[in-house]
This record gives structure tokens, C-alpha cells and sequence, in this order.
């Protein structure tokens, strides 16, 4: 029995059929996803794309909107003091992985037994709370190494005497002080810095996206009824597709490790 084949022009309509524009979970994003979809969107649109498929009007106004949100984004997150704040980051962090590190060295391989068993317990205090440091953000850092400061200089001073490493405790305990001030500073900065202006421009631009969004499935819709729909309204379409499902899934594994993390 032969098969039977299957017709083009069908093919393409049940595509497009099938195919349905993704909504963004934009209450799960936080200004900066919101802030990075929307560049995204317009890497994907030019205006040349727009006039062709007839949305150049919303489009337009997408783009102004979206300006001006990152006019008033981004120096908030490219301010000299946020600079400041990740070089303390990182310089705290090499020096208690460099501390951590040297713990487990000494309860391997130091040359004196009281030594050796004495870092050995500090190793697995620091292990005990340390179990994902590379992989945290910057406040669940503060966090450890506030908690296994407080440990090392109340519990374990004399410890840390013994093994010659008072001066790399008092160095972190410095650097993290510095980090945890210049972090207060910013937040302070932050509260103060145009009040409303950026949750304006966010709802601003979610509204004005909307409107992008509903003429292009409006336009999608007409496109079903057509045998020859514009390549470029489906390039479009499967785009914005595959970078809606993108950040969909990722807010969603963000919230998912948070609950993890607070059961």
C-alpha cells in the first residue's frame, strides 16, 4: 500500500496551527531578567523585520520605552561603588577558600600531630557550613562567612593561635567588614536614588511589550489562514519562542533552589 504523501501547503498550516506564542512570567522577573528579555526582544526584531510584518508602530514604541528603562537601569548596576563591592567580594572570597584550603592541607599533611589534628577539626567545622561557596550569591556569602568568623574568633581562637593563623582570620574578618559596609552604603545610595522611577519604567514596559505582543498574534492568527506566511514573522515567532521558554525556565529553577533551600 503506498503512503500517502503529505501535502505542503498542509504541512505549513498545521504548524502553524500547532504553534502558539509563549507569555514571559514576567511577575517572576526581577528587573534585571526583565531589563535583559526585553534586549533580547529587540536582538531578535529589527525595525527593517517590523515594517515587514506590519507592527512597526508598537515596535517604535517598544523601543523607546525600553531606552529609557535602560538609561535608569543601568547606572544603578554599573555605579562605581558596585564595582567596589565585587572587587571586595572576590577578594574576600580568595582569602577564606585560601584559609579553607589551608586547613585541609595542615589535617593532611602537617609535619606535627597537635597541628594536624587541630586543623583537622577546623576543616570540618568550615566543611560542615561550606558545602556550595563557589556557587552562592554574594548575601548567602555574607552569611557563612559572618557565622564561621563569629565561630573561629569565639570558639576556636586559641586554635587558630596554635596554628599560626590569627592575621589570615583578622585579614578576612576585615575584608568581609569592608564588603558588608560598602554593601549597607549602596543599598542606602539605592533607596534614595529616584524613587519609583524604575518600578514605573518596568510596568511601563511591560505594558508596552504587551502591546508588541497582541499584534503579533494578532498578526500570527491571519498568518494561519495563509498558505504562504511571511518567513520572517516565523523566524520571529520561533525566536521569541525559544528565549521566553529560556528565561520562563530559569526564574522557575531560581525559585524552585529558594524553596529548596528554605525547607
Amino acid at each position: 500500500m503506498q503512503a500517502k504523501k503529505n501535502n505542503p501547503k498542509e504541512t505549513s498550516q498545521q504548524l502553524l496551527s500547532q504553534t502558539k506564542l509563549k507569555r514571559p512570567a514576567f511577575e517572576r522577573y526581577s528587573k534585571g531578567d526583565l531589563i535583559q528579555y526585553f534586549n533580547n526582544v529587540l536582538d531578535i526584531i529589527s525595525l527593517q523585520q517590523a515594517k515587514a510584518v506590519g507592527i512597526e508602530k508598537q515596535y517604535q514604541a517598544f523601543v523607546n520605552i525600553v531606552a529609557r528603562f535602560n538609561a535608569n537601569w543601568q547606572p544603578n548596576k554599573g555605579s562605581d561603588i558596585t564595582h567596589v563591592i565585587r572587587q571586595l567580594d572576590d577578594k574576600r572570597s580568595r582569602c577564606f577558600i585560601g584559609l579553607s584550603r589551608t586547613f585541609n592541607n595542615w589535617a593532611i599533611n602537617h609535619y606535627d600531630d597537635t597541628a594536624k589534628k587541630t586543623a583537622a577539626v577546623l576543616a570540618a567545622r568550615i566543611k560542615l557550613k561550606n558545602q556550595h561557596f563557589r556557587t552562592i550569591n554574594q548575601e548567602e556569602k555574607t552569611a557563612i562567612i559572618n557565622s564561621i568568623l563569629t565561630d573561629l574568633k569565639t570558639h576556636f581562637s586559641d586554635e587558630i593561635a596554635l596554628l599560626q593563623l590569627t592575621e589570615w582570620v583578622e585579614n578576612l574578618q576585615q575584608i568581609n567588614n569592608q564588603f558588608n559596609q560598602k554593601y549597607l552604603e549602596r543599598t542606602i545610595a539605592l533607596s534614595k536614588q529616584k524613587k519609583g522611577i524604575v518600578f514605573q519604567l518596568r510596568n511601563e514596559s511591560i505594558s508596552c511589550f504587551k502591546s508588541l505582543f497582541q499584534i503579533i498574534k494578532n498578526v500570527w492568527i491571519i498568518a494561519q489562514s495563509t498558505s504562504t506566511p511571511s518567513p520572517i514573522l516565523v523566524k520571529i515567532i520561533q525566536e521569541l519562542n525559544e528565549i521566553t521558554e529560556k528565561y520562563n525556565l530559569a526564574v522557575q529553577k531560581y525559585a524552585n533552589n529558594n524553596n529548596t533551600a528554605n525547607n
